[in-house]
């Protein structure tokens, strides 16, 4: 609030008029100042009291003393003035002490005879402060002289004293002078200190600045101080406008306080957005400075280390949902869409948002480059689906391979993209026939329950240097096929197994695109040779000796002497594979093991899956 001292309504002081009978006027001081501490003239206000005194002298100096009494009884004479007060003295210096009261005169006594009367008695000494002394009490009478001599006429009694008359009141003090008053925009505490009479705000004002959403000070006007002025727009520095309207927030827009409108008036706050992104508080009536949650701000911004930032746009990195204006992150990148199926998540990854990974502009959600799974259907895709296997969506979206014409032991099935028909038991694979009659064929051997109807061991035979024969040397079971080189040259000795046709034995072929195969090898003793090897190799109908698998150096390797190791080889997946008659393995050892059933190795567990 602001401090305002000024002066009040001066209250005037009614004299009668002196009457006729010269009825000698009086006003007793000292007297109450008004509430405001205003006095009337010539009166000032000092220690709350109206006197004569000056204001702002000095303290005079002590008058002098009072004249001597009167000689018939007279008051003493008024003390000399007190001398002056300093500048900037508090207030006027008094009037100096009256003298006291002159002494009652004692009449003279009357010689005897014709004595005449004795004299008045000496006035008493002056009065006391700013009172005239009274007058000294008449002398009494002289008393008679004493009686002449006989015959002569008795002395007339002396007449008494007249009363000595009333001593002059005392001389007021000399006014002490006074300080300079304060000019406008000087600091001060009360009106009195200043040359208008007007204290505001703590400053000497020009007026008594009133009004509303006024103020004298430069701090609350930004203007010179002294001169009232109204408080610029949107201030409320003496919260003289709380009525008009308090603080409120909602979401995240802030409405404040009413303030005054720089034409001194009030006015209600303007709404608008929270700074920095941020919400409302809890409190209804402010907005946050700090955020813990996205929550925490505004629409349109997020939380990062407890400050709010604005959203990405579409394309942008992210790193999740919540940072981008569209509400998406998916392959780190702020997608245009939901994209559902390229979170990432099994089965839903066959698209994506990223350039790296589409091939597409960033944001835009698209096929994934390499993925083994695409988008079905084409439009509003729902699911991703393998197009190489799925036999609903075989090849592209939407093409379902039929059932019919199925063979027996067989389901539906995509391979590769084209509709087919597979194998329900494990360890079996599709067979087709040299007239194209197709069955199921076994896929695995372990030599446990070989098939006796086949040559060989369980199908697989020896070559012209190799001898064969099924062996209690297992990897796996009780038993295996044993093989010795009766005739070791530069060639390889192997076994194989040929895809065969009874009662001829004609050659079919095997479907075996992306399939394993793989076979366990013992050789009973160290090669001495670094170029001795086992490997794993296959034959088609156009080339019987000729085909290796990709990956050689997983299929060929140094024998480790005298324990089993894995030999596998994965497939290719082109149309080659699909012709596939027989599969060999081979081990190329010393000739010095030649007839040596000493130097005996083994396979055993061969599959293909």
């Amino acid at each position: 609030m602001r401090s305002r001292a000024f002066s009040g309504v001066f209250f005037a002081v009614a004299i009668a008029a002196a009457l006729a009978s010269c009825r000698e006027l009086e006003v007793a001081e000292p007297f109450p100042c008004s509430t405001a501490g205003n006095c009337p003239s010539p009166y000032h206000c000092i220690d709350h009291m109206c006197r004569l005194s000056p204001l702002d002298g000095g303290a005079g100096a002590s008058g002098l003393g009072g004249g001597a009494g009167g000689g018939s009884s007279g008051r003493g004479g008024g003390g000399a003035g007190g001398t002056a007060g300093s500048v900037g003295g508090a207030q006027a210096g008094r009037g100096g002490t009256g003298g006291s009261a002159g002494t009652v005169g004692t009449g003279g006594g009357g010689s005897a005879g014709t004595g005449t009367g004795g004299s008045a008695g000496t006035g008493g000494s002056a009065g006391t402060v700013g009172v005239a002394g009274r007058g000294g009490t008449s002398a009494t009478g002289g008393t008679g002289g004493i009686a002449g001599s006989i015959g002569g006429t008795g002395g007339v009694a002396g007449t008494g004293g007249m009363p000595g008359g009333r001593g002059g009141g005392g001389a007021g003090g000399t006014g002490g002078s006074g300080g300079a008053p304060l000019a406008d925009g000087q600091p001060c505490t009360a009106g009195m200190q200043c040359q208008s009479t007007y204290c505001v705000d703590s400053v000497c004002c020009e007026s008594t600045c009133t009004g509303a959403c006024a103020a004298c000070s430069m701090a609350k006007t930004n203007q010179a101080s002294g001169r009232c002025r109204p408080i610029p727009d949107g201030q409320n520095p003496d919260n003289e406008c709380t009525a008009t309207g308090t603080a409120t927030c909602s979401g995240s827009t802030l409405t404040p306080a009413a303030a005054c409108n720089g034409a001194n008036a009030c006015r209600p706050g303007t709404p608008g957005n929270c700074p920095g992104g941020f919400a409302c508080a809890a409190s209804g009536a402010a907005c946050r400075t700090s955020c813990a949650a996205s929550t925490d701000c505004a629409a349109g911004y997020y939380c990062n280390l407890n400050v709010c930032v604005l959203k990405k746009g579409v394309g942008t990195m992210c790193g999740g949902a919540g940072e981008c204006t569209s509400g998406w992150c998916v392959d780190s990148v702020c997608c245009s869409s939901q994209c559902a199926l390229g979170v990432g998540t099994a089965g839903k990854n066959c698209m994506g948002c990223a350039a790296a990974t589409t091939g597409a502009q960033d944001g835009t959600c698209a096929a994934r480059q390499g993925a083994t799974t695409r988008a079905c259907p084409t439009t509003n895709p729902t699911q991703c689906v393998d197009l190489q296997t799925d036999p609903d969506n075989c090849g592209t979206c939407g093409r379902v391979c039929p059932s019919s014409g199925a063979p027996p032991g067989t389901t539906r099935a995509c391979v590769f993209g084209t509709c087919d028909f597979k194998c329900n038991a494990s360890g079996t694979v599709l067979y087709t026939s040299p007239n194209g009659v197709r069955s199921c064929r076994k896929s695995v051997w372990d030599f446990e329950n070989p098939d006796t109807s086949l040559i060989g061991i369980d199908g697989w035979g020896n070559s012209n240097e190799t001898l064969i024969r099924r062996l209690n040397m297992p990897n796996s079971g009780n038993w295996s096929a044993g093989l010795y080189s009766s005739d070791l040259d530069m060639y390889p000795a192997y076994t194989d197994y040929y895809f065969r046709e009874p009662p001829n034995n004609d050659l079919g072929t095997v479907d075996v695109r992306g399939k394993t195969f793989s076979a366990y090898v013992y050789v009973a003793g160290t090669t001495p040779v670094a170029t001795d090897f086992c490997r794993l190799q296959g034959s088609t109908l156009n080339a019987p000796y000729e085909y290796f698998f990709a990956g050689a150096s997983a299929t060929k390797m140094k024998p480790p002497g005298g324990q089993w190791f894995e030999l596998t080889g994965t497939f290719g997946t082109t149309s080659t594979e699909q012709q596939i008659a027989g599969m060999w393995i081979m081990c190329k050892l010393p000739t010095s093991w030649a007839n040596d059933e000493s130097k005996l190795w083994f396979v055993d567990d061969i599959s293909i899956y």
